[in-house]
């Protein structure tokens, strides 16, 4: 009895000493951001939450939050949004890093524009570097004047990745992004599933781009 009780006391020592016990995963490159109609219990554990006005600060700042570093890590860089609508007064920026955005699918997580750009990213040098936007709906209350997805890279290669996004006006009677996705010297890039409502480019256009199952709507 007096060895089961020393082997407990000894393992409970372990534990209490022990950094590396039961520790959570390293998340110093992986935030979520909770719009302001996100469930409670999502609400509440996100790093950063949302009101409902100027959500693109928190988002930024997320974004923001995620270390340069060069070359890019192999770790986790997601900024991951939850379920609910984001209204965002001012566009998401990136520069130089490696990153992905992540929402819960379109039509899930809703990211409203009333009055600007939507996404812009800057891939830093080196063909390392990388961008992924997946499973989200980026909406503009503006008539033709905005772009929704704009990535500029240089001439040294980079990739882009861009899955199951809707690209959607507020109004449908009277709103439609101006611009869809804009490349600048990106390479090895794949836009899959991306559907596109109002003020759509010629067929040939999204063939250029190399568009996988558009929807033109």
């Amino acid at each position: 009895m007096k060895l089961f009780t020393s082997f407990i006391v000894a393992l409970a020592i372990f534990f209490a000493t022990n950094d590396t016990a039961f520790c959570e995963p390293d998340r110093t490159a992986y935030f979520v951001v909770a719009a302001s109609n996100a469930p409670n219990h999502v609400w509440e554990q996100a790093d950063f939450q949302c009101d409902g006005v100027n959500d693109d600060i928190e988002i930024n700042n997320a974004l923001n939050s995620i270390p340069f570093e060069n070359p890019p890590p192999t770790s986790d860089r997601r900024v991951v949004l939850s379920e609910g609508t984001f209204y965002c007064s001012n566009k998401l920026s990136v520069a130089s890093k490696s990153i992905k955005i992540e929402g819960q699918g379109q039509a899930v997580t809703n990211l409203q524009f009333p009055d600007s750009d939507g996404i812009e990213i800057t891939l830093g040098v080196g063909e390392q570097y990388s961008a992924t936007i997946v499973d989200l709906t980026l909406l503009t209350g503006c008539n033709k004047t905005k772009t929704a997805i704009k990535v500029q890279g240089t001439n040294d290669g980079r990739t882009l990745f861009i899955n199951n996004v809707a690209l959607l006006p507020i109004n449908p009677v009277e709103d439609s992004w101006q611009n869809g996705i804009v490349l600048s010297q990106v390479t090895n890039s794949i836009i899959s599933n991306v559907q596109i409502r109002g003020g759509v480019p010629p067929k040939q256009l999204l063939k250029q781009f190399g568009l996988k199952n558009a929807v033109s709507i």
